[in-house]
């Protein structure tokens, strides 16, 4: 099987976890809305990720296992309730335009990323802990709240701004990153 495709589902009630499937490189479902439980597709060969249209992921938006993936675009994606993204040396673009809530835990750990843009978050309700070794810069400057602040090491990071960030609802513990 190396194409899955439903032109026509806009809302999937559970969870949406295509996994095993080792020769899929193309995974196309342009009408889904929403996800009402976790989004973890774990499929080697894809290479691009993009749900054109989703809005909406009420658990777990967890990617590992796809060794092949260099690109995450989820361009209407507005709120989802953790992000777990854990890809090591494959990932270069993470493109979420429009998400504005984390209802958990942001923790991305993407070792390749050297694009990611996320510019509308405004709230983080858990752990703030993302990971990019690649990216240069972290800008999120309309994140108002976290749960908890604790960056991972990002190795080639010398810059993070978070010009709005007002409330820290528990640690604040940027002391974890390597070179700021």
């Amino acid at each position: 099987l190396t194409t899955l495709t439903a032109n026509n589902l806009v809302t999937c009630n559970g969870s949406f976890s295509p996994s095993g499937l080792g020769s899929l490189t193309t995974l196309s479902f342009p009408a889904i809305t929403t996800i009402a439980g976790d989004f973890s597709p774990n499929l080697a060969a894809l290479t691009t990720l993009s749900f054109p249209v989703l809005t909406s992921i009420a658990g777990t938006f967890g990617i590992t296992g796809s060794n092949n993936l260099l690109t995450i675009s989820l361009p209407e994606l507005l709120t989802v309730g953790n992000l777990s993204i854990s890809l090591g040396n494959t990932l270069q673009t993470l493109s979420l335009p429009k998400l504005t809530k984390c209802y958990g835990a942001f923790n991305p750990t993407l070792n390749a990323v050297t694009t990611c843009t996320i510019p509308l978050l405004t709230e983080v309700h858990g752990s703030f802990s993302p990971a990019f070794n690649s990216l240069a810069n972290l800008t999120m400057n309309n994140l108002t709240i976290v749960g908890r602040f604790s960056p991972s090491p990002m190795q080639g990071c010398t810059t993070l701004s978070f010009a709005s960030l007002a409330i820290c609802k528990s640690h604040f513990s940027p002391n974890t990153m390597i070179q700021l």
